[in-house]
Protein backbone atom coordinates (compact mmCIF):
# COMPACT_ATOMS: atom_id res chain seq x y z
CA UNK A 1 0.00 0.00 0.00
CA UNK A 2 1.27 3.47 -0.61
CA UNK A 3 2.75 5.33 2.30
CA UNK A 4 4.76 2.33 3.63
CA UNK A 5 7.42 3.74 6.01
CA UNK A 6 10.57 2.86 3.76
CA UNK A 7 12.39 0.07 5.29
CA UNK A 8 15.89 1.72 4.62
CA UNK A 9 15.45 5.35 6.34
CA UNK A 10 13.96 2.66 9.53
CA UNK A 11 16.76 0.82 10.08
CA UNK A 12 19.06 4.00 9.68
CA UNK A 13 16.85 5.70 12.36
CA UNK A 14 17.67 2.44 14.51
CA UNK A 15 20.99 2.23 13.50
CA UNK A 16 21.67 6.17 14.60
CA UNK A 17 19.76 5.71 17.83
CA UNK A 18 22.04 2.90 18.77
CA UNK A 19 24.99 4.80 19.39
CA UNK A 20 23.15 7.06 21.83
CA UNK A 21 21.74 4.10 23.81
CA UNK A 22 23.04 2.65 26.78
CA UNK A 23 24.38 -1.37 26.96
CA UNK A 24 21.01 -2.60 28.13
CA UNK A 25 18.68 -0.72 25.62
CA UNK A 26 21.26 -1.28 22.88
CA UNK A 27 20.50 -4.84 23.46
CA UNK A 28 17.23 -4.88 23.70
CA UNK A 29 16.90 -2.11 20.54
CA UNK A 30 18.82 -5.07 19.07
CA UNK A 31 16.51 -7.45 19.26
CA UNK A 32 13.41 -5.66 18.59
CA UNK A 33 14.96 -4.57 15.19
CA UNK A 34 16.13 -8.46 14.34
CA UNK A 35 12.66 -9.27 14.83
CA UNK A 36 11.24 -7.10 12.82
CA UNK A 37 14.08 -8.27 10.07
CA UNK A 38 12.35 -11.39 10.08
CA UNK A 39 8.76 -10.45 10.53
CA UNK A 40 9.49 -8.43 7.39
CA UNK A 41 11.15 -11.96 5.57
CA UNK A 42 8.08 -13.68 6.50
CA UNK A 43 5.95 -11.20 4.73
CA UNK A 44 8.18 -10.90 1.97
CA UNK A 45 7.99 -14.77 1.16
CA UNK A 46 4.21 -14.61 1.32
CA UNK A 47 3.23 -14.86 -2.57
CA UNK A 48 0.99 -12.27 -3.87
CA UNK A 49 -2.69 -13.27 -2.99
CA UNK A 50 -1.56 -16.09 -1.11
CA UNK A 51 -4.63 -17.60 0.75
CA UNK A 52 -2.58 -19.67 2.98
CA UNK A 53 -3.70 -19.55 6.45
CA UNK A 54 -0.48 -20.67 7.73
CA UNK A 55 1.79 -18.78 6.49
CA UNK A 56 0.14 -15.19 6.82
CA UNK A 57 -0.82 -16.06 10.34
CA UNK A 58 2.58 -16.93 11.00
CA UNK A 59 3.75 -13.75 9.34
CA UNK A 60 0.84 -11.71 11.27
CA UNK A 61 1.73 -13.33 14.43
CA UNK A 62 5.66 -11.80 14.24
CA UNK A 63 4.58 -8.31 13.47
CA UNK A 64 2.03 -8.67 16.71
CA UNK A 65 4.68 -10.49 19.19
CA UNK A 66 6.66 -6.83 18.59
CA UNK A 67 4.10 -4.54 19.07
CA UNK A 68 3.05 -6.59 21.99
CA UNK A 69 6.49 -7.07 23.48
CA UNK A 70 7.97 -3.48 22.86
CA UNK A 71 4.98 -1.12 22.99
CA UNK A 72 5.39 -0.18 26.82
CA UNK A 73 9.09 0.53 26.26
CA UNK A 74 8.36 2.44 22.91
CA UNK A 75 9.12 5.87 25.28
CA UNK A 76 11.90 5.16 27.43
CA UNK A 77 14.28 3.81 24.44
CA UNK A 78 15.44 6.03 21.65
CA UNK A 79 14.68 4.80 18.51
CA UNK A 80 12.29 2.05 19.91
CA UNK A 81 8.73 3.95 18.34
CA UNK A 82 9.82 3.46 14.98
CA UNK A 83 9.94 -0.07 15.21
CA UNK A 84 6.86 -0.46 16.58
CA UNK A 85 4.90 1.28 14.65
CA UNK A 86 6.19 0.01 11.64
CA UNK A 87 5.71 -3.06 12.46
CA UNK A 88 2.33 -2.26 13.64
CA UNK A 89 1.73 -0.35 10.05
CA UNK A 90 3.20 -3.39 8.10
CA UNK A 91 0.94 -6.25 9.87
CA UNK A 92 -2.25 -3.88 8.89
CA UNK A 93 -0.85 -3.61 5.17
CA UNK A 94 -0.29 -7.32 5.47
CA UNK A 95 -4.02 -7.86 6.97
CA UNK A 96 -5.18 -5.65 4.11
CA UNK A 97 -3.42 -7.36 1.23
CA UNK A 98 -5.13 -11.13 2.63
CA UNK A 99 -8.61 -9.86 2.62
CA UNK A 100 -8.86 -9.54 6.57
CA UNK A 101 -10.52 -5.73 5.89
CA UNK A 102 -11.86 -5.82 9.65
CA UNK A 103 -8.53 -6.44 11.75
CA UNK A 104 -7.00 -4.39 8.69
CA UNK A 105 -9.13 -1.38 10.29
CA UNK A 106 -8.54 -2.35 13.52
CA UNK A 107 -4.91 -2.17 13.54
CA UNK A 108 -4.48 0.84 11.74
CA UNK A 109 -6.60 2.46 14.21
CA UNK A 110 -3.93 1.04 16.56
CA UNK A 111 -0.84 2.16 14.23
CA UNK A 112 -2.46 5.69 14.73
CA UNK A 113 -2.65 5.47 18.67
CA UNK A 114 0.91 4.50 18.24
CA UNK A 115 2.03 7.05 16.28
CA UNK A 116 1.86 10.21 18.12
CA UNK A 117 5.32 11.47 17.37
CA UNK A 118 5.86 10.08 13.86
CA UNK A 119 3.53 12.25 12.34
CA UNK A 120 3.96 10.68 8.24
CA UNK A 121 3.00 7.14 9.75
CA UNK A 122 0.15 8.62 12.27
CA UNK A 123 -1.83 10.49 9.13
CA UNK A 124 -1.07 7.21 6.87
CA UNK A 125 -2.46 5.18 9.51
CA UNK A 126 -5.99 7.32 10.51
CA UNK A 127 -6.72 7.64 6.05
CA UNK A 128 -5.87 3.90 5.65
CA UNK A 129 -8.36 2.89 8.41
CA UNK A 130 -10.59 5.55 6.60
CA UNK A 131 -9.77 4.10 3.05
CA UNK A 132 -10.41 0.15 3.52
CA UNK A 133 -13.56 1.01 5.73
CA UNK A 134 -15.32 2.63 2.38
CA UNK A 135 -13.63 -0.56 0.68
CA UNK A 136 -15.60 -3.13 3.05
CA UNK A 137 -18.75 -1.48 2.70
CA UNK A 138 -19.23 0.92 6.11
CA UNK A 139 -19.72 4.16 4.60
CA UNK A 140 -20.78 5.50 8.11
CA UNK A 141 -17.19 4.64 9.91
CA UNK A 142 -15.32 5.67 6.57
CA UNK A 143 -17.13 9.06 7.08
CA UNK A 144 -16.06 9.49 10.51
CA UNK A 145 -12.77 8.69 10.20
CA UNK A 146 -12.24 10.58 6.84
CA UNK A 147 -13.72 13.73 8.72
CA UNK A 148 -11.53 13.28 12.20
CA UNK A 149 -8.76 13.09 9.22
CA UNK A 150 -9.92 15.92 8.08
CA UNK A 151 -10.00 17.67 11.33
CA UNK A 152 -6.54 16.92 12.26
CA UNK A 153 -4.60 17.09 8.99
CA UNK A 154 -6.69 19.25 6.55
CA UNK A 155 -7.32 22.56 8.95
CA UNK A 156 -6.07 25.96 8.14
CA UNK A 157 -3.11 25.79 9.93
CA UNK A 158 -2.36 22.05 8.79
CA UNK A 159 -3.14 21.36 5.44
CA UNK A 160 0.05 23.01 3.52
CA UNK A 161 2.13 20.08 5.64
CA UNK A 162 -0.04 17.60 5.17
CA UNK A 163 0.06 17.93 1.66
CA UNK A 164 3.81 17.36 1.64
CA UNK A 165 2.98 13.85 3.36
CA UNK A 166 1.59 12.84 0.38
CA UNK A 167 -1.00 14.80 -2.23
CA UNK A 168 -4.10 12.11 -2.21
CA UNK A 169 -4.91 13.36 0.97
CA UNK A 170 -6.30 16.73 -0.19
CA UNK A 171 -8.71 14.52 -1.67
CA UNK A 172 -10.17 13.72 1.61
CA UNK A 173 -13.33 16.12 0.93
CA UNK A 174 -14.24 14.55 -2.28
CA UNK A 175 -14.01 11.27 -0.54
CA UNK A 176 -16.34 12.51 1.87
CA UNK A 177 -18.92 14.18 -0.20
CA UNK A 178 -19.08 10.85 -2.42
CA UNK A 179 -19.79 9.16 1.13
CA UNK A 180 -21.93 11.42 2.30
CA UNK A 181 -24.06 11.36 -0.94
CA UNK A 182 -23.84 7.29 -1.03
CA UNK A 183 -26.22 6.93 1.97
CA UNK A 184 -28.44 9.75 0.40
CA UNK A 185 -26.96 13.10 2.65
CA UNK A 186 -26.44 15.49 -0.66
CA UNK A 187 -26.68 18.18 1.88
CA UNK A 188 -23.59 17.00 3.64
CA UNK A 189 -21.34 16.11 0.99
CA UNK A 190 -22.37 19.51 -0.50
CA UNK A 191 -20.66 20.57 2.33
CA UNK A 192 -17.60 18.74 1.92
CA UNK A 193 -16.84 19.93 -1.65
CA UNK A 194 -17.45 23.31 -0.35
CA UNK A 195 -14.93 22.75 2.46
CA UNK A 196 -12.35 21.43 0.07
CA UNK A 197 -12.98 24.14 -2.29
CA UNK A 198 -12.33 26.28 0.19
CA UNK A 199 -8.91 24.60 1.57
CA UNK A 200 -7.39 24.53 -1.65
CA UNK A 201 -8.27 28.65 -2.56
CA UNK A 202 -6.49 28.75 0.87
CA UNK A 203 -3.37 26.73 0.11
CA UNK A 204 -3.05 28.15 -3.51
CA UNK A 205 -3.53 31.79 -2.22
CA UNK A 206 0.06 31.38 -0.29
CA UNK A 207 1.68 28.46 -1.27
CA UNK A 208 5.21 29.32 -3.26
CA UNK A 209 6.12 25.31 -3.60
CA UNK A 210 5.29 24.61 -7.41
CA UNK A 211 4.57 21.13 -7.30
CA UNK A 212 1.88 21.93 -4.29
CA UNK A 213 0.39 24.30 -6.53
CA UNK A 214 -0.10 22.25 -9.21
CA UNK A 215 -1.53 19.47 -7.25
CA UNK A 216 -3.83 21.87 -5.33
CA UNK A 217 -4.61 22.98 -9.04
CA UNK A 218 -5.85 20.09 -10.12
CA UNK A 219 -7.58 18.87 -6.98
CA UNK A 220 -9.61 22.57 -7.24
CA UNK A 221 -10.68 21.38 -10.88
CA UNK A 222 -11.69 18.01 -9.29
CA UNK A 223 -14.20 19.48 -6.39
CA UNK A 224 -15.70 22.56 -9.25
CA UNK A 225 -16.61 19.59 -11.10
CA UNK A 226 -18.11 17.72 -8.87
CA UNK A 227 -20.04 21.03 -7.85
CA UNK A 228 -21.18 21.46 -11.65
CA UNK A 229 -19.67 24.76 -11.50
CA UNK A 230 -18.09 24.12 -15.26
CA UNK A 231 -17.37 28.20 -16.02
CA UNK A 232 -14.92 28.13 -12.56
CA UNK A 233 -13.61 24.50 -13.42
CA UNK A 234 -13.02 25.99 -17.51
CA UNK A 235 -11.74 28.82 -16.54
CA UNK A 236 -8.96 27.12 -14.25
CA UNK A 237 -8.37 24.36 -16.75
CA UNK A 238 -7.18 27.27 -19.26
CA UNK A 239 -5.22 28.68 -16.58
CA UNK A 240 -3.19 25.61 -16.35
CA UNK A 241 -2.99 24.94 -20.09
CA UNK A 242 -1.25 28.27 -20.23
CA UNK A 243 1.26 27.61 -17.18
CA UNK A 244 1.59 23.40 -17.93
CA UNK A 245 2.62 22.90 -21.59
CA UNK A 246 4.74 19.63 -21.14
CA UNK A 247 3.82 16.53 -22.46
CA UNK A 248 2.64 15.30 -19.24
CA UNK A 249 0.31 18.10 -17.93
CA UNK A 250 -1.26 19.09 -21.55
CA UNK A 251 -3.33 15.80 -22.68
CA UNK A 252 -4.52 15.76 -19.13
CA UNK A 253 -5.79 19.50 -19.27
CA UNK A 254 -7.02 19.05 -22.93
CA UNK A 255 -8.79 15.77 -21.54
CA UNK A 256 -10.53 17.70 -18.65
CA UNK A 257 -11.40 20.71 -20.76
CA UNK A 258 -13.24 18.48 -23.69
CA UNK A 259 -15.35 16.85 -20.74
CA UNK A 260 -16.39 20.20 -19.02
CA UNK A 261 -17.41 21.24 -22.81
CA UNK A 262 -19.13 17.74 -23.48
CA UNK A 263 -20.70 17.24 -19.74
CA UNK A 264 -21.01 20.68 -18.57
CA UNK A 265 -22.28 22.98 -22.02
CA UNK A 266 -23.46 20.16 -23.88
CA UNK A 267 -20.58 20.92 -26.93
CA UNK A 268 -20.20 17.32 -28.33
CA UNK A 269 -18.87 18.38 -31.36
CA UNK A 270 -16.65 20.83 -29.83
CA UNK A 271 -14.95 17.79 -26.80
CA UNK A 272 -15.21 15.63 -30.03
CA UNK A 273 -12.77 18.12 -31.76
CA UNK A 274 -10.70 18.40 -28.46
CA UNK A 275 -10.53 14.96 -28.27
CA UNK A 276 -9.38 14.25 -31.36
CA UNK A 277 -6.17 16.51 -31.32
CA UNK A 278 -5.18 14.70 -27.81
CA UNK A 279 -5.13 11.44 -29.97
CA UNK A 280 -3.55 12.86 -32.89
CA UNK A 281 -0.69 15.49 -30.40
CA UNK A 282 -0.30 12.34 -28.08
CA UNK A 283 -0.66 8.87 -29.40
CA UNK A 284 1.46 7.59 -26.26
CA UNK A 285 -0.23 9.20 -23.87
CA UNK A 286 -2.39 7.75 -21.04
CA UNK A 287 -5.42 9.84 -22.06
CA UNK A 288 -5.12 8.30 -25.80
CA UNK A 289 -7.40 5.41 -25.14
CA UNK A 290 -10.15 7.42 -23.12
CA UNK A 291 -10.00 9.88 -25.36
CA UNK A 292 -10.92 7.84 -28.27
CA UNK A 293 -13.60 6.13 -26.37
CA UNK A 294 -15.05 9.59 -26.01
CA UNK A 295 -15.31 10.30 -29.82
CA UNK A 296 -17.05 6.59 -30.04
CA UNK A 297 -19.54 7.15 -27.39
CA UNK A 298 -20.08 10.47 -28.92
CA UNK A 299 -20.69 8.94 -32.29
CA UNK A 300 -22.52 6.29 -30.46
CA UNK A 301 -25.14 9.06 -28.79
CA UNK A 302 -25.90 10.49 -31.90
CA UNK A 303 -26.57 6.79 -33.64
CA UNK A 304 -23.82 7.33 -36.04
CA UNK A 305 -22.89 4.19 -35.14
CA UNK A 306 -20.70 2.96 -38.17
CA UNK A 307 -18.45 5.54 -37.22
CA UNK A 308 -18.59 4.76 -33.76
CA UNK A 309 -17.49 1.15 -34.61
CA UNK A 310 -14.55 1.79 -36.48
CA UNK A 311 -13.10 3.78 -33.68
CA UNK A 312 -14.22 0.64 -31.01
CA UNK A 313 -12.00 -1.27 -33.70
CA UNK A 314 -9.23 0.90 -34.02
CA UNK A 315 -8.71 0.52 -30.06
CA UNK A 316 -8.72 -3.44 -30.24
CA UNK A 317 -6.06 -3.36 -32.73
CA UNK A 318 -3.73 -0.46 -32.20
CA UNK A 319 -3.94 -0.13 -28.30
CA UNK A 320 -4.02 -4.04 -27.19
CA UNK A 321 -2.27 -3.48 -24.07
CA UNK A 322 -5.13 -1.21 -22.54
CA UNK A 323 -7.07 -3.82 -21.39
CA UNK A 324 -9.91 -1.37 -19.94
CA UNK A 325 -9.96 0.24 -22.90
CA UNK A 326 -10.20 -2.76 -25.00
CA UNK A 327 -12.95 -4.36 -23.01
CA UNK A 328 -15.22 -1.03 -22.97
CA UNK A 329 -14.79 -1.23 -26.56
CA UNK A 330 -15.54 -4.64 -27.13
CA UNK A 331 -18.72 -4.16 -25.05
CA UNK A 332 -19.52 -1.03 -26.82
CA UNK A 333 -19.22 -3.33 -30.14
CA UNK A 334 -21.92 -5.43 -28.24
CA UNK A 335 -23.95 -3.08 -27.72
CA UNK A 336 -24.40 -1.54 -31.31
CA UNK A 337 -24.63 -5.11 -32.37
CA UNK A 338 -27.79 -5.83 -30.30
CA UNK A 339 -29.30 -2.64 -30.54
CA UNK A 340 -28.97 -3.10 -34.80
CA UNK A 341 -30.17 -6.80 -34.23
CA UNK A 342 -27.06 -8.11 -35.07
CA UNK A 343 -27.35 -10.80 -32.30
CA UNK A 344 -24.97 -13.07 -33.51
CA UNK A 345 -22.14 -10.37 -33.65
CA UNK A 346 -23.02 -9.23 -30.20
CA UNK A 347 -23.13 -12.71 -28.71
CA UNK A 348 -20.07 -13.22 -29.83
CA UNK A 349 -18.25 -9.77 -28.80
CA UNK A 350 -19.88 -10.94 -25.00
CA UNK A 351 -18.18 -13.94 -25.21
CA UNK A 352 -15.13 -12.92 -25.82
CA UNK A 353 -15.24 -10.23 -23.44
CA UNK A 354 -16.14 -12.79 -20.30
CA UNK A 355 -13.73 -15.46 -21.59
CA UNK A 356 -10.79 -13.19 -21.92
CA UNK A 357 -11.04 -11.06 -19.13
CA UNK A 358 -13.44 -12.94 -17.14
CA UNK A 359 -12.67 -10.60 -13.68
CA UNK A 360 -13.87 -7.24 -15.06
CA UNK A 361 -16.80 -6.18 -14.58
CA UNK A 362 -18.13 -6.31 -18.02
CA UNK A 363 -17.25 -10.06 -17.57
CA UNK A 364 -19.47 -10.78 -15.07
CA UNK A 365 -22.26 -9.13 -16.59
CA UNK A 366 -22.27 -10.22 -20.39
CA UNK A 367 -23.30 -13.44 -19.47
CA UNK A 368 -26.44 -12.00 -18.08
CA UNK A 369 -26.72 -10.09 -21.17
CA UNK A 370 -26.71 -13.52 -23.25
CA UNK A 371 -29.66 -14.66 -21.21
CA UNK A 372 -31.73 -11.69 -20.59
CA UNK A 373 -31.68 -11.67 -24.68
CA UNK A 374 -33.16 -14.92 -24.79
CA UNK A 375 -35.69 -14.42 -22.10
CA UNK A 376 -36.80 -11.26 -23.89
CA UNK A 377 -37.27 -13.03 -26.74
CA UNK A 378 -39.59 -15.81 -25.00
CA UNK A 379 -37.11 -18.19 -25.38
CA UNK A 380 -37.42 -19.75 -22.18
CA UNK A 381 -34.75 -23.33 -22.44
CA UNK A 382 -31.94 -21.12 -23.90
CA UNK A 383 -32.37 -18.80 -21.19
CA UNK A 384 -32.49 -21.05 -18.74
CA UNK A 385 -29.44 -22.98 -20.31
CA UNK A 386 -27.42 -19.69 -20.76
CA UNK A 387 -27.87 -18.96 -16.79
CA UNK A 388 -26.57 -22.34 -15.78
CA UNK A 389 -23.58 -21.10 -18.33
CA UNK A 390 -23.62 -18.07 -16.30
CA UNK A 391 -23.74 -19.56 -13.01
CA UNK A 392 -20.86 -22.03 -13.78
CA UNK A 393 -18.56 -19.01 -14.90
CA UNK A 394 -19.06 -17.60 -11.10
CA UNK A 395 -18.56 -20.94 -9.38
CA UNK A 396 -15.44 -21.36 -11.93
CA UNK A 397 -14.55 -17.07 -10.52
CA UNK A 398 -14.73 -18.62 -7.04
CA UNK A 399 -12.91 -21.82 -7.85
CA UNK A 400 -9.95 -19.82 -8.50
CA UNK A 401 -7.38 -17.90 -6.51
CA UNK A 402 -8.73 -14.48 -6.96
CA UNK A 403 -8.26 -11.17 -5.28
CA UNK A 404 -11.11 -10.82 -2.64
CA UNK A 405 -12.60 -8.47 -4.18
CA UNK A 406 -13.45 -10.99 -7.18
CA UNK A 407 -14.75 -13.42 -5.16
CA UNK A 408 -17.27 -11.25 -3.95
CA UNK A 409 -18.33 -10.07 -6.99
CA UNK A 410 -18.90 -13.68 -8.41
CA UNK A 411 -20.63 -14.28 -5.02
CA UNK A 412 -23.01 -11.08 -5.69
CA UNK A 413 -23.34 -12.36 -9.22
CA UNK A 414 -24.69 -15.77 -8.30
CA UNK A 415 -26.91 -14.82 -5.87
CA UNK A 416 -28.32 -12.47 -8.59
CA UNK A 417 -28.45 -15.42 -10.81
CA UNK A 418 -30.41 -17.50 -8.41
CA UNK A 419 -33.09 -14.09 -8.15
CA UNK A 420 -33.46 -13.64 -11.69
CA UNK A 421 -33.76 -17.48 -12.02
CA UNK A 422 -36.66 -17.47 -9.70
CA UNK A 423 -34.89 -20.00 -7.25
CA UNK A 424 -35.58 -17.98 -4.14
CA UNK A 425 -35.09 -20.43 -1.49
CA UNK A 426 -31.44 -21.31 -2.94
CA UNK A 427 -30.23 -17.30 -3.42
CA UNK A 428 -31.72 -17.05 0.21
CA UNK A 429 -29.76 -19.85 1.74
CA UNK A 430 -26.56 -18.62 -0.38
CA UNK A 431 -27.10 -15.17 0.90
CA UNK A 432 -26.81 -16.22 5.16
CA UNK A 433 -24.03 -18.64 3.99
CA UNK A 434 -21.54 -15.70 2.91
CA UNK A 435 -21.14 -13.72 6.14
CA UNK A 436 -19.07 -16.41 7.95
CA UNK A 437 -17.70 -17.31 4.44
CA UNK A 438 -16.35 -13.97 4.62
CA UNK A 439 -16.27 -12.44 7.65
CA UNK A 440 -14.20 -9.47 6.91
CA UNK A 441 -16.56 -8.10 4.30
CA UNK A 442 -18.82 -6.43 6.20
CA UNK A 443 -21.39 -5.22 3.79
CA UNK A 444 -22.72 -9.22 3.82
CA UNK A 445 -24.39 -8.53 6.84
CA UNK A 446 -26.95 -6.57 5.55
CA UNK A 447 -27.90 -10.21 3.82
CA UNK A 448 -29.97 -11.36 6.65
CA UNK A 449 -32.38 -8.67 5.82
CA UNK A 450 -32.68 -9.30 1.90
CA UNK A 451 -32.86 -13.14 2.95
CA UNK A 452 -35.45 -12.35 5.58
CA UNK A 453 -37.46 -10.57 3.31
CA UNK A 454 -36.86 -13.12 0.54
CA UNK A 455 -38.35 -15.25 2.66
CA UNK A 456 -41.11 -13.50 4.10
CA UNK A 457 -42.18 -11.74 0.64
CA UNK A 458 -41.57 -14.33 -2.63
CA UNK A 459 -41.60 -17.55 -0.55
CA UNK A 460 -44.53 -16.53 1.90
CA UNK A 461 -42.42 -18.62 5.04
CA UNK A 462 -42.68 -15.76 8.00
CA UNK A 463 -41.08 -18.35 10.43
CA UNK A 464 -38.08 -18.89 8.17
CA UNK A 465 -37.98 -14.76 7.99
CA UNK A 466 -38.09 -14.65 11.54
CA UNK A 467 -35.75 -17.15 12.01
CA UNK A 468 -33.46 -15.41 10.06
CA UNK A 469 -33.78 -11.92 11.36
CA UNK A 470 -33.49 -13.57 15.59
CA UNK A 471 -29.76 -14.86 13.55
CA UNK A 472 -28.81 -11.66 12.70
CA UNK A 473 -30.17 -9.25 15.61
CA UNK A 474 -28.08 -12.13 18.10
CA UNK A 475 -24.83 -11.75 15.55
CA UNK A 476 -24.74 -8.10 15.28
CA UNK A 477 -25.98 -7.42 19.20
CA UNK A 478 -26.33 -3.67 19.67
CA UNK A 479 -25.12 -2.92 16.14
CA UNK A 480 -27.52 -0.16 13.61
CA UNK A 481 -27.84 -3.64 11.68
CA UNK A 482 -29.75 -5.79 14.41
CA UNK A 483 -32.32 -2.75 15.34
CA UNK A 484 -33.36 -2.67 12.19
CA UNK A 485 -33.50 -6.05 12.12
CA UNK A 486 -35.63 -6.14 15.23
CA UNK A 487 -38.04 -3.66 13.72
CA UNK A 488 -38.94 -6.17 11.01
CA UNK A 489 -38.99 -8.91 13.26
CA UNK A 490 -41.73 -7.04 15.34
CA UNK A 491 -43.47 -5.62 12.49
CA UNK A 492 -44.26 -9.56 10.81
CA UNK A 493 -45.33 -11.31 14.34
CA UNK A 494 -47.70 -8.05 14.74
CA UNK A 495 -48.57 -9.25 11.24
CA UNK A 496 -49.33 -12.81 12.45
Amino acid sequence: MNGKINICIVILMVFLAISACSSGEKSTLYRAEKELFEARKLNRELKPGSTSNEFIEKAVGSYRSIVDRYSSGAGSVEGMEMIVVSAQIELAELEFRAGDLENSIADFQKAYLLADNIPEAKANALWSAAFISEQNGDASEAIRLFEKFSEEYLGRNTIEKTSRMNTRYLLVPVRLSNLYNFLGRQEEGSAALGKGEQSYRAILSKAKDPVLVRETQYNLVTVLLEQKKWGDALALVREMENLYRNEKDRPALMFLEAKIEMEGFDRQEKASAIFTSIVDEFPDAQETVPALLMIAGIHQGSGRYKEAEEVYNRIIRDHKSSGSGVVEATWQLANISEIQGRWIDASLHFKSIYTSFPTTLQGMESPLRIAAHFEDNGEKDAADNAYERALEHYETLLSRENPLGIRIMAEEYAVRILSLQKKWKEAAERLTTLPDKYPEYGRFAQNYLTAASIYEKELGDREKAIETLQACVERYEGSDLAVEAQRHLERIREEQ
